[in-house]
């Protein structure tokens, strides 16, 4: 499935759509214009206000990912307008900007607490800062596997080798850096903890 970015408009009422909006068929053919997003908005059209909404997205989009993501065992649901998706070990949180037209993620705060999959939009959220915003849901539940498929990894103990693209293999060895310089902190705060003398010798 590919990012949804193509804009069909109407000259008639400086508006534009999604192709998969229902006001696109009432759209006579000669009033009928076909761009992408920058584009329109340059020409000064505005946004329809069905189609550029997560509701829409996700409806259009929701076939799909059941197909797409099933094997996956990712389970997507549309809650108090934000998607949740649950996954093996985790719980992420997906927002619509309409004025970027795009999806930002969220992840949930790490908490000793089990994970309320009955009403997700009670958990507290992070924003995913290294996930760039994405024109589709589908973009962001493949980001979303293979962070999660790196995280079961590590608990396992076991190491990735193989990823789904070459994008994954750098956020699993940026992740797996991050991880070593935790290390080294706990190492470094156990060893001053345990002897003053070193503590003295700290310049941060």
């Amino acid at each position: 499935m590919k990012p949804e970015r193509i804009r069909i408009m109407s000259k008639q009422t400086r508006i534009y759509h999604r192709p998969t909006c229902r006001y696109v068929k009432r759209i006579q053919k000669r009033n009928l214009l076909e761009t992408g997003v920058f584009e329109a908005k340059a020409f000064g059209y505005q946004p329809c206000l069905c189609c550029n909404t997560i509701e829409h997205v996700y409806e259009t989009e929701q076939n799909y990912l059941k197909y797409f993501f099933r094997p996956m065992k990712l389970e997507f649901s549309f809650i108090k307008d934000a998607v949740y998706v649950k996954t093996p070990i985790s719980l992420w949180k997906l927002v619509y900007s309409k004025q970027d037209e795009k999806f930002i993620l969220f992840h949930r705060n790490h908490s000793k607490m089990p994970v309320n999959y009955e009403d997700p939009s009670s958990e507290r959220f992070h924003r995913q800062e290294d996930c760039a915003k994405a024109n589709s849901i589908a973009a962001l539940g493949k980001y979303i596997y293979e962070h999660d498929r790196y995280r079961e990894a590590q608990q396992k103990g076991e190491k990735l080798t193989s990823f789904t693209s070459k994008r994954a293999e750098r956020l699993a060895r940026q992740s797996e850096r991050k991880a070593q310089h935790r290390r080294l902190d706990m190492l470094f705060a156990s060893i001053e903890k345990n002897n003053e003398s070193f503590r003295k010798l700290s310049f941060c």
